[in-house]
């Protein structure tokens, strides 16, 4: 009954705290046979224990936090550089470019591979005229696109 009141609380800050957790118990299921062998009893079950720990906390990672997202850049409105912040679930060639309000290439500002995970990205505004501008991303594979409206003001 303690256990189940614990279990009760820890879940409850679970969700208060917007805490995410990798289900290892979940992930091993109940099958023991699994954990040993007849020569190592239990050799094979720890390097299994491993695994499935290390199998689920990157599941975990990888499901929360390694989504696609282009963030707004900032400072907006940008100055003489503003950055953006870019996350990729898989590395992937990129290129970032910025158009004007007429829709005119003004600057190709990122066209290379990147590896997987988050990218703080520059864009150097100095020589921009002030005025609105947009900041277009795809990706080689054509899974990542996204644009994004920002202001340049001195």
């Amino acid at each position: 009954n303690t256990i189940r009141s614990l279990n009760v609380i820890y879940r409850r800050l679970v969700t208060e705290y917007k805490i995410y957790l990798a289900d290892v118990n979940a992930a091993m299921r109940r099958d023991f046979s699994l954990y040993q062998d007849p020569f190592h009893p239990n050799a094979r079950g720890y390097r299994l224990i491993s695994y499935v720990i290390f199998d689920s906390i990157n599941k975990a990672i990888f499901d929360r936090f390694l989504m696609f997202v282009v963030s707004q850049n900032y400072p907006n409105p940008a100055g003489t550089q503003t950055y953006l912040d870019v996350v990729l679930p898989e590395a992937d060639k990129l290129t970032i470019q910025v158009y004007d309000m007429m829709g005119r290439l003004v600057k190709t500002v990122v066209n290379e591979y990147l590896n997987t995970g988050k990218h703080t990205l520059e864009i150097n505004t100095s020589t921009f005229v002030p005025g609105i501008y947009f900041f277009k991303l795809t990706s080689e594979s054509g899974q990542y696109n996204a644009a994004k409206k920002f202001i340049v003001a001195r």
